[in-house]
């Protein structure tokens, strides 16, 4: 592989890595605002953000392995839902 195909890949890696964060950001911030549900669409709403938020997290956290493997630069930040980074 080229220099410039493994710079363009690592680019990739790391915006994938950021967008997944921000996405994590995003349902963390919808749970909380959320609260205690008060009616079932509140409850279905959390139910599926924290499914997506697990399974999101699991994917940065794989992304975040392969970023390692290929010596990419990767900050620990959100990661799946009751794990630690």
């Amino acid at each position: 592989m080229s220099s410039d195909d493994t710079q363009r890949k690592n680019s990739l890696l790391k915006l994938r890595v950021s967008a997944l964060e921000a996405d994590l950001a995003y349902f963390a911030a919808r749970l909380e605002l959320i609260g205690k549900p008060a009616t079932p669409h509140q409850q279905a709403q959390m139910k599926a953000y924290r499914s997506l938020e697990a399974a999101l997290g699991n994917i940065l956290q794989r992304l975040r392995q392969s970023a390692n493997q290929n010596g990419v630069e990767s900050h620990p930040g959100p990661g799946p839902a009751g794990a630690d980074p």
